[in-house]
């Protein structure tokens, strides 16, 4: 064979820490090399079968992983910038020994020593903090895998295992990993999906994990003319397999994501988790990535399905002949059967809505949708010209869409939400006046939205079906916007306008129209506690920008006096109103301001159309009045 330089020197590494091993652990290597009592131990007292198993287990994956390690990332840096180790098998636990899996679970030990504490800046120091703890911890009465866990607990707070099965999910989903050119097991990429129901069947060990890769792209996902959208659906055999399942956009390694792709979780019988359904639009390149792990007792044959919904129009070949040769009654009912995932009792179910000829006067809702159940909706009752008939279902779970189909040559249009013809009033001061926009198109699907606002401004978007942006306005006038909607290929598909007219707001003298008429005091508050009852009677009239107030009762002489209501714009820039006392009126005397607190220069005057009250008074003291009936 021939071997890279950078290989020989890793491998001449590899051997030369074999011997480190052999001279630091003495009797406990030979132990750690030796198959022997191990067999005997296993195979009387644990038959490879029970959890036991991972505490007496073969303690050679170490002794190999170790020496790996330390030739490839010590000794040489081959192993840096490098694939994970081809040699490593997904399928098989990090402590199975055959002599090729405890190389590649050297790429393991990366992860836990470099990409998992990445504060440490030599990882060979953390390399020789955790063979000196695992060693000296290493008890020749259990397994290497005993100190081998509780180092992996107390540097990452999960056990050996849970770290494993991370591992592979990072491996598949994330950037900072290095890439995953090809492992010796546990991996399936499913490059072709021609059948809505994919079945794989995986091997897997106790403790193992298995991968599998679903290619979503346009040519290889088998989707009916009519459907404009479905959604994959993971099932497992057993039940009770745990799974977790990531969405990209494509399944090279350049599509990974620093982000956390993490879609949902596989029901695995518990009861804790929702079915997952992932949405997958037609045209749309994607990337499905699956990752079980098995912590079952024994080998595991599983079976992964992947499924898809579907919906079939049943007796679409009879209406459509019917329509291109006479027209409907009320009787050709339009029959569906949906293919959906089964939800548990306490799952939201499946709702649809049936949209006809594109005609809300032909809209039917259905309350609930299940897999296999046929649903029928009346067909359009006026007549229809010749081969017309457009049929529109979607398929919600909740308020998210799962499912969409449509037959017929529906023209795809865009609209902008709120009319053709918008008028704003602004004052001067409030300009720029930012306007938001929202428009959306027809059909589902992914689109760019090219914005003209008509102020000399521009943006493109891709929102999916609805975009919703904002431009400002400098100046009063009359502005068309514009939307363009593009498809996939960037072809223009639809446009829409509107017309926006800023104006100045006019400025309306306040009349006090809302304060005028009589008004009966039923209140006084001081400037401080609770507001009290007065034992004379106020009365207040307000009419054209004038005002009069009586006093009587109390057992003091009764007086009364007037003004004018003055308004003024007070500190806040806002416009205000104040009573101004004629001048040597009985108001302004020392009664006056003894009894109300008023000022000289005038009462605050205040209209709370809310219970359509009035205050009367000063900074402090006020007066209550209510309106007399």
């Amino acid at each position: 064979s021939t071997y890279r330089e950078g290989d020989m020197a890793a491998m001449a590494a590899h051997e030369l820490f074999h011997v480190v091993q052999y001279h630091q652990l003495g009797v406990k290597q030979l132990y750690m090399g030796t198959t022997g009592l191990k067999s005997l131990v296993d195979n009387t007292f644990t038959g490879n079968r029970t959890e036991v198993y991972r505490f007496f287990a073969n303690n050679m994956w170490f002794f190999e992983a170790t020496a790996e390690y330390a030739g490839r990332f010590i000794g040489t840096k081959v192993g840096y910038g490098a694939p994970i180790h081809p040699s490593i098998d997904a399928s098989k636990p990090y402590y199975a020994y055959n002599g090729y899996h405890d190389y590649g679970v050297s790429s393991f030990l990366a992860y836990l020593l470099d990409t998992r504490q990445p504060e440490v800046e030599d990882p060979a120091l953390a390399f020789k903090e955790m063979w000196e703890t695992v060693t000296s911890n290493y008890s020749m009465a259990s397994s290497i895998n005993v100190s081998f866990d509780g180092y992996v607990h107390s540097v990452h707070k999960e056990s050996a295992e849970a770290a494993y099965a991370n591992f592979f999910r990072e491996a598949y989903t994330r950037r900072y990993m290095p890439p995953v050119h090809h492992i010796a097991g546990g991996q399936v990429d499913v490059m072709t999906l021609k059948n809505r129901i994919q079945r794989n069947t995986v091997t897997i060990q106790n403790g193992g994990v298995a991968v599998l890769r679903y290619n979503l792209t346009p040519t290889y996902v088998l989707m009916g003319d009519s459907t404009v959208s479905q959604s994959f659906f993971v099932d497992t055999e057993p039940s009770t397999l745990p799974g977790d399942v990531y969405l990209l956009e494509g399944l090279d390694m350049d599509h990974r994501v620093m982000e956390e792709p993490h879609v949902g979780r596989v029901q695995d019988g518990s009861g804790k988790f929702p079915r997952l359904l992932v949405p997958y639009v037609k045209g749309e390149t994607k990337g499905l990535v699956a990752v079980f792990h098995h912590l079952g007792a024994e080998v595991l044959e599983a079976k992964v399905q992947l499924s898809a919904t579907d919906l079939v129009f049943d007796n679409e070949k009879k209406i459509l002949e019917k329509v291109k040769n006479t027209t409907l009654s009320k009787e050709d009912l339009l029959s569906f059967t949906p293919t959906l995932p089964v939800l548990g009792p306490s799952e939201t179910p499946f709702h649809g809505v049936v949209l006809l000829n594109n005609n809300e006067d032909y809209k039917t809702e259905i309350p609930k949708v299940e897999h296999g159940k046929r649903f029928q909706v009346a067909p359009p009752m006026k007549e229809l010209p010749p081969e017309n008939l457009l049929v529109n279902v979607k398929i919600y779970q909740g308020e998210v869409l799962i499912h969409e189909y449509q037959l017929g040559e529906e023209k795809l249009s865009v609209r902008i939400q709120g009319g053709k013809d918008v008028v704003v009033d602004v004052t001067k001061d409030a300009l720029p006046y930012g306007h938001q926009f929202e428009a959306v198109a027809s059909m589902e699907g992914n689109y760019t939205f090219s914005w003209d606002f008509g102020n000399g401004r521009v943006e493109e978007a891709n929102d999916g079906r609805t975009s919703r942006v904002a431009s400002e306005y400098s100046a009063f006038g009359t502005y068309e916007a514009k939307v363009t909607l593009h498809d996939a290929t960037g072809k223009a598909v639809a446009t829409d306008q509107v017309t926006l007219r800023v104006q100045e707001e006019e400025k309306k003298a306040p009349t006090g129209k809302g304060m005028e008429g009589t008004w009966v005091n039923y209140g006084i508050y001081y400037g401080g506690g609770d507001m009290e009852t007065l034992s004379i009677d106020v009365t207040l009239s307000i009419q054209g920008g004038s005002f009069t107030m009586t006093r009587t009762g109390g057992g003091s002489d009764p007086w009364s006096g007037g003004g004018s209501v003055r308004e003024y714009t007070d500190a806040s820039g806002n416009p205000a109103f104040k009573l101004e006392p004629n001048t040597g009126n009985a108001m302004d005397d020392y009664n006056f301001a003894l009894y109300f607190g008023m000022e000289r220069d005038g009462m605050f005057l205040n209209y709370m159309e809310e219970g359509d009250e009035l205050t009367v008074g000063t900074t402090g003291a006020r007066l209550y009045f209510k309106r007399r009936e």
